[in-house]
């Protein structure tokens, strides 16, 4: 049985914290840092830590369109989860591959990979994994126009959110349903909702998709015809 020091497992979430810190804004400075995370917990045999580094890795590739690369450390993540029964970390890195299929039109494969991570979430009773998942199927039902089904597995998202506090799922099931409706010519509601997620990603720090959701707000508006309420969007923020 390898032990892994409490101290280190912290340095290896520093190390990931100050990555995400730089985000997209400084790439190669967000990914030494997460080169460095996946060093440390290798020397140190810290497999939680590899997994959870490849994973982050994988994100930081995918936010910079680098779709090969994401999933290149992505299944090194899923496959070192499952070679050492990290189960939580299996879910967490099929549902990214899920995102990235998603993101490529691979619709099937997606609902394959969502369904999957779902059952094991559910069994781990990990609520937010939950959460995020019923969103990620929503939204590939929402890719292929079948809105009934988008609205029911958002809905279920969104109610789930609600119930544990989870800003984020909360906010990013909310503007993502704003979308269904307003496919529906329900525009008003999607506005209202798209509102709800704006005042949320505030409280999460979240600034790319609050602006994302106040250029939605505005395009809603400019649909409506509703000329002088889009340009009262604070549309700066979309940069």
């Amino acid at each position: 049985m390898i032990i892994v020091n409490p101290d280190d497992e912290l340095q290896v979430d520093l190390l990931l914290q100050l990555s995400s810190e730089y985000g997209i804004d400084d790439f190669q400075k967000s990914l030494d840092y997460a080169h460095n995370a996946i060093e440390l917990s290798t020397r140190r045999n810290d497999i939680k830590g590899q997994i959870l580094s490849n994973i982050h890795i994988a994100k930081i590739y995918q936010k910079k369109g680098g779709i090969k690369e994401a999933f290149d450390y992505v299944i090194e993540a899923r496959n070192l989860a499952k070679e050492k029964n990290y189960t939580n970390e299996y879910a967490q890195a099929i549902y990214l591959m899920a995102n990235i299929y998603v993101e490529i039109g691979e619709y099937e494969k997606t609902a394959e990979l969502c369904f999957e991570a779902l059952k094991i979430f559910e069994e781990l009773q990990e609520k937010q994994g939950i959460c995020d998942v019923l969103g990620m199927i929503g939204g590939n039902y929402y890719m292929q126009g079948e809105l009934d089904e988008a609205e029911k597995y958002l809905q279920q998202s969104i109610d789930l959110s609600k119930s544990i506090n989870y800003k984020k799922g909360l906010g990013k099931g909310l503007t993502n349903i704003s979308a269904v409706y307003n496919m529906r010519d329900e525009t008003e509601k999607a506005i209202e909702y798209l509102y709800v997620g704006c005042r949320l990603f505030q409280e999460t720090g979240e600034k790319v998709r609050e602006g994302v959701a106040y250029c939605n707000i505005a395009l809603y508006y400019l649909k409506l015809n509703e000329v002088d309420s889009a340009l009262n969007i604070p549309i700066f923020l979309c940069n």
